[in-house]
């Protein structure tokens, strides 16, 4: 079929798709030092203050910061059978 063609995607039913015949990557200068943190938060604490927040800051923030939030159910503390929200703040420079 040819070495340019790699692989194909399906979507919007069980009859399309597409093909991607070719790809570019465009490689990027990483910084020499780089940061990295996550901190993590429940219910139990005020998780909801600082989402709220982070909803408030996260567009205004240098573009050379990543930030980002994963909210997840699940049981507190860690199989302890009391059920709340977990949330993963990351953010990396």
């Amino acid at each position: 079929m040819g070495e340019d063609l790699f692989w194909a995607i399906r979507g919007g039913g069980g009859t399309s798709f597409g093909l991607i015949i070719s790809w570019k990557v465009k490689l990027l200068d990483i910084p020499e030092k780089v940061t990295v943190f996550n901190v993590p938060r429940t219910l139990e604490q005020n998780v909801t203050q600082l989402v709220y927040k982070w909803q408030h800051i996260a567009d205004k923030v240098d573009d050379n910061l990543i930030l980002r939030i994963f909210l997840r159910n699940s049981e507190f503390p860690f199989g302890g059978g009391q059920r709340t929200i977990h949330a993963s703040f990351t953010a990396c420079t």
